[in-house]
């Protein structure tokens, strides 16, 4: 904002509308842009614009709907995170992306034929802080389809706020391919 007050001042920067700044969306929550009041910042962000391009006093009251007689909101209630799948229902939303044929829930397991040397599965969106969920454990049993024993690197990848799925964003594991279940537990990094 300091930037912004500071471009808009100089005269260089002048336009025939006068000083004109858009500041972002007001409730771009989906988008991750937003300056309307919320739970995790509250009026912060209309305090820091008020702050900057205002000689209003600092000490003054916020009001919510409810304070001005309004409300309350049918707003649904944020839906508990998911951090498990047993797939007893189904796939949970899961989806195969390559490399693989014949997928289906068996046995209360999501399972399929892989078809070449990098197969994939997409978990459902979700979103978690890696700081309250510290581990990922990955239940699983790979099998030769001639029953011959193998070892092998899984690759598991996330996407945080926003950013692609990359290299960088991967922690790789040994497998075990002698058809047992094992189940692989990695440290959560980032938030």
């Amino acid at each position: 904002l300091l930037d912004a007050k500071q471009f808009a001042e100089n005269p260089a920067n002048k336009s025939k509308i006068g000083n004109l700044l858009l500041v972002e969306a007001w409730n771009e929550f989906g988008e991750g842009s937003y300056i309307e009041p919320h739970g995790e910042s509250g009026f912060g962000y209309l305090d820091a614009i008020r702050e900057v391009f205002t000689a209003a006093p600092a000490k003054h009251a916020d009001v919510t709907p409810a304070d001005a007689g309004r409300g309350p909101y049918d707003v649904p209630p944020t839906p508990p995170v998911l951090a498990a799948w047993d797939f007893a229902g189904g796939d949970a939303g899961w989806k195969r992306t390559m490399g693989f044929t014949n997928v289906a829930v068996r046995d209360g397991a999501l399972a399929g034929d892989t078809s070449n040397s990098d197969p994939a599965f997409f978990s459902p969106a979700f979103q978690v802080l890696a700081r309250e969920f510290g581990t990922v454990v990955i239940r699983m049993k790979l099998q030769r389809a001639d029953g011959a024993a193998f070892g092998e690197q899984g690759l598991l990848f996330w996407r945080a706020n926003q950013r692609p799925e990359t290299a960088d964003a991967s922690e790789p594991f040994a497998v075990s391919g002698d058809g047992q279940w094992h189940e692989y537990a990695r440290r959560a990094r980032g938030d």
